[in-house]
């Protein structure tokens, strides 16, 4: 198991063994054994899913507040859409191109639980610069992100995702591609076995109307709706959602800067490039 950094806080180790679903069944009453057992049975007779953890189905599980037909619906969604969206090829942080993503923005995941167990993800931009944003590289910088957490904590009550858009632009926007995006909302929607608690954008420019205009078309409206945007430099509002001690100094938070934060994210990442390729190679064989 990989060695726990000294500014990594609560965050348990991202390995491919780090979540102990034995444990979880003495402290969840919600899972069971015999849902597991279903759906693992499920999911052996399916000649279309790759070998699975059994974690794997507690995450679906869980995401699926414990409904085993819905979970089911959830891993052919999930497994479909990583075999044929290109966001989740390659996930290699060397990469010459994912790395000028990581050099234009920071990605961050908390080391600090919310009070209600939560995590915080924090996506922000570094450089004003719309050329040399893309879309899909970005994208599967931030999935990954969100894939380390399910393989440690597949369990959590919920994740807050945090965009801070103050360098963004229309231009960024116009940048994002609407059919890769109108496939990674169908996948937030239906095949992400995560348990969403908030989107909230800081600094939210005005033309951001005008993006949810055209989101609405293809996004999820009620999660749209539900979006928090939030302006200007005082962090009061945010606060009173995600404590302090959640956020990065820039944010009027208690942790390390947000450019340290990064840095431990991908060094992170980083470890798990070897279980990101195994997936993938597992996906081709079916």
């Amino acid at each position: 198991m990989a060695a726990q950094d000294s500014d990594d806080g609560d965050l348990p180790p991202w390995t491919a063994d780090a979540f102990d679903v034995e444990r979880e069944l003495r402290v969840n009453d919600r899972l069971r054994r015999e849902d597991l057992d279903e759906i693992q049975e499920w999911a052996r007779r399916q000649r279309n899913l790759p070998a699975m953890r059994e974690g794997d189905f507690a995450k679906f599980l869980h995401s699926c507040d414990y409904d085993v037909l819905a979970a089911e619906t959830c891993i052919n969604y999930y497994y479909k859409t990583r075999v044929s969206t290109a966001v989740f090829h390659n996930r290699d942080l060397s990469l010459a191109s994912v790395k000028a993503q990581t050099d234009l923005l920071d990605f961050i995941v908390s080391p600090r639980l919310t009070p209600d167990g939560c995590r915080v993800v924090i996506n922000a931009l570094k450089d004003p610069d719309p050329g040399t944003f893309e879309f899909d590289d970005y994208q599967k910088v931030f999935l990954m992100m969100l894939d380390a957490l399910l393989l440690a904590e597949p369990t959590l009550p919920g994740v807050y995702i945090v965009y801070d858009m103050h360098l963004g632009s229309i231009a960024h926007f116009w940048k994002f591609g609407f059919l890769s995006q109108r496939r990674l909302f169908a996948y937030f929607q239906s095949g992400l076995p995560i348990v969403l608690k908030g989107i909230i954008l800081l600094h939210t420019p005005s033309y951001i109307t005008t993006v949810m205009k055209v989101l609405r078309n293809f996004g999820d409206k009620k999660r749209l709706d539900e979006t928090k945007m939030l302006t200007g430099d005082d962090y009061s509002d945010l606060h009173t959602i995600i404590p302090k001690e959640c956020l990065p100094r820039e944010y009027g938070g208690t942790l390390s800067t947000r450019a340290e934060l990064h840095e431990m994210t991908l060094r992170r990442l980083d470890r798990l490039r070897d279980v990101f390729a195994e997936e993938e190679e597992s996906l081709k064989k079916k």
